[in-house]
């Protein structure tokens, strides 16, 4: 397109067009349309950005900032990149509302970052750890899949296995909710 702006040069001056060669090409396009053609222009279509899956989006953060092989990467790990990336005013306020600050240094054992904080009693005016520990996750989950089931996954699965292991009242009849030996036995 240059050779062709640098060929019409005095063309141009006749008409009073002025194309530059800085110009994008859509606009070269148009004025040498204008200058030598029919006058037809071009009009390029905005387009929508997809949203990317998680997969793809958290995969795109970790090849632009590291070297990872991203199909390698746990799930749990591009999960929290997604929510940082996605989320980061309130990962800040999360980080700025702490009692104290993410990377903590403990006299002779170290330094850790904090995954999780206390919240403060105003009661008792002290903090209190506010956590759900993996037992709980654990019975929590048997119970609600044994009661209710979950998406994709029936009660009815969970009660047949039961039967022929002796653990119905574990399962179906759900006796002691908090125990954790149904999770070994079924």
């Amino acid at each position: 397109m240059n050779v062709i702006i640098e060929h019409t040069h005095a063309m141009q001056k006749q008409t009073g067009i002025v194309i530059k060669k800085s110009w994008a090409i859509k606009e070269k396009s148009n004025a040498i349309s204008n200058l030598i053609g029919n006058g037809e222009q071009i009009v390029s279509e905005k387009t929508v950005k997809q949203l990317l899956k998680l997969t793809e989006f958290a995969s795109s953060a970790l090849k632009s900032y590291s070297r990872v092989n991203s199909k390698t990467v746990p799930k749990q790990t591009l999960n929290v990149i997604y929510a940082t990336l996605t989320f980061p005013s309130e990962q800040q306020k999360w980080y700025d509302d702490a009692p104290f600050s993410q990377k903590l240094n403990i006299e002779d054992v170290g330094s850790t970052e904090i995954f999780s904080y206390p919240n403060y009693n105003s009661k008792s005016e002290k903090f209190e750890p506010m956590c759900v520990d993996a037992h709980d996750l654990l019975v929590n989950l048997r119970v609600k899949v044994c009661k209710d089931g979950v998406k994709g996954i029936k009660k009815d699965a969970w009660h047949a296995v039961a039967q022929n292991r002796d653990s119905k009242s574990l399962v179906v009849d759900l006796v002691d909710k908090q125990n954790n030996a149904a999770e070994v036995y079924i």
